[in-house]
């Protein structure tokens, strides 16, 4: 018996043939990719991928919308069979609006009874004195919007405008004027407390005499401009009699027009109540009740300035 090393040649041993490998299977024929890994997944179009509900989710994204009007978008909104359609619509209608292809449903070169027709179905007076009628109750007009809204009537009725659009836009103006006039009444107040502030620190005592010096001056003036002066505004719509340049002005204005005003503003012969008060003032002085009297001194230098002015 022999036994087979595992270092002897094939032709050693028991004289048998050597043992054959069993053959490799071929690989089978054909174009055969292998599978890719980590292939990624397929991407949807916006319009593909939009959800079932996109219409409801529109619709309840409007939360100033009450539920009827939630009802009538959704019923629009089921009318485009996805948002692709839909959103052509709204170009289209953008188009058309843009190059004035929407129609006003008047015939163009309409007749007399078309045109009242028509307005009458929208809401348009007859004539543009009617939009008056159409007015709210609680809108009352002055004479100066009257006349400002007598030309917006014509040209709101030129081009067929609603009696209720005219209506809200009036009552628009009026609020709107309203806020103005409560702001400038607001300023009027501010302003009045500033000047009547720095005009007692610039005439200390003598404030109460200048304010009625310039009262005087300016009731002499014609009644016929006397109240437009008093409620004049300046340029940037300051009351004129807020401005403390304007109360210096004056009373400077006063005191040279009537000098006596100063000190007997109530007198019917000023010339002859200061000489008299003069003549009283100068028979007590030298003595010591003069020279302690700091009132009547300064009284009398005043009475002396104002004949002083009086007779220049």
């Amino acid at each position: 018996m022999i036994i087979k090393h595992r270092y002897m040649s094939p032709d050693e041993g028991d004289g048998l043939p050597p043992e054959t490998p069993p053959a490799e299977t071929p690989p089978p024929s054909g174009d055969i990719t292998p599978p890719a890994e980590n292939t990624p997944p397929e991407v949807k179009s916006f319009y593909e991928s939009a959800p079932e509900d996109w219409r409801n989710q529109i619709v309840d994204s409007f939360d100033d919308l009450d539920q009827a009007d939630k009802d009538k978008k959704l019923a629009f909104l089921n009318r485009f069979s996805d948002i692709k359609s839909m959103s052509k619509s709204l170009f289209e209608a953008n188009d058309k609006i843009r190059s004035g292809q929407i129609e006003t449903g008047l015939p163009e070169n309409a007749t007399d009874e078309q045109l009242s027709e028509y307005r009458e179905a929208n809401g348009i007076p007859d004539s543009a004195e009617g939009y008056a009628e159409f007015l709210d109750e609680g809108l009352v007009l002055g004479e100066v919007d009257e006349r400002i809204m007598g030309d917006v009537y014509k040209v709101a009725h030129d081009n067929n405008v609603s009696a209720d659009t005219i209506n809200q836009l009036t009552g628009a103006m009026m609020n709107a004027r309203q806020r103005e006039q409560d702001a400038l009444v607001a300023k009027d107040g501010v302003d009045q407390q500033q000047a009547e502030r720095i005009t007692k620190d610039l005439w200390g005592g003598d404030y109460e005499t200048n304010i009625n010096m310039i009262k005087g001056y300016v009731s002499k003036l014609p009644e016929s401009v006397r109240e437009g002066f008093e409620n004049a505004r300046m340029g940037d719509g300051q009351a004129l009699f807020n401005s403390p340049e304007m109360l210096s002005f004056l009373s400077d204005a006063a005191r040279l027009a009537n000098p006596s005003g100063t000190v007997v503003p109530n007198s019917n012969n000023p010339t002859q109540a200061i000489s008299d008060e003069i003549k009283t003032l100068e028979s007590k002085m030298g003595t010591d009740e003069w020279f302690k009297d700091e009132a009547s001194q300064k009284r009398y230098r005043d009475l002396v300035d104002a004949e002083g002015r009086m007779k220049a």
